[in-house]
């Protein structure tokens, strides 16, 4: 249910060739494969998908302050 409800938020915003799962849930990797099947592309997941957030808040932070 959740991979079919956010693959059509996903569709709504507009969907490419390739998806990006970043969070601590991408390390799932039955919730990987049911987002690649529900939205038909591949799905990456990179390493340490968990520190992605925070890893961009960093750099947003890092940005703002210059």
């Amino acid at each position: 249910a959740i991979a079919e409800r956010t693959s059509a938020m996903i569709r709504r915003v507009g969907l490419r060739e390739r998806v990006v799962f970043a969070g601590g849930v991408a390390q799932n990797p039955c919730l990987r494969q049911l987002f690649a099947e529900a939205l038909g592309v591949p799905v990456t997941v990179p390493d340490n998908p968990q520190t992605l957030g925070a890893l961009g808040a960093a750099l947003h932070a890092a940005q703002k302050r210059d």
